[in-house]
């Protein structure tokens, strides 16, 4: 088997790569996807709601990708509700999910 040495691409969304503690990159490895959370929604009269005082975002940017070929980085998906293992890197919070576990791509 190779080895495969993928650098993760930048978006140009301004998604950054997320980095850990010891300053090294975290990547997905297999079928996984790194996700991030949308942060705040809005309601219809304007006021921002903070994620904290509703459930779980379903939908998502995605941050980093491993053998994957359905999504790439920069991409918005929606997953399913309870999918995935929420990982905290630094203050920042994402959820690594397995590609069956994201439902669609979001397309503007």
């Amino acid at each position: 088997m190779e080895k495969s040495t993928k650098k993760l691409p930048d978006s140009g969304g301004g998604v950054p790569s997320p980095k850990n503690q010891s300053g090294g990159t975290v990547v997905p490895l297999f079928d996984r996807v790194l996700l991030k959370p949308e942060v705040e929604q809005q309601s219809v009269a304007g006021i921002y709601i903070p994620r904290d005082t509703t459930d779980r975002s379903l939908t998502m940017t995605v941050v980093a990708v491993g053998d994957v070929q359905a999504v790439k980085v920069g991409d918005r998906v929606i997953v399913a509700k309870y999918a995935g293992t929420e990982v905290t890197v630094g203050t920042d919070k994402f959820y690594l999910v397995c590609e069956s576990d994201i439902l669609g791509r979001v397309v503007l």
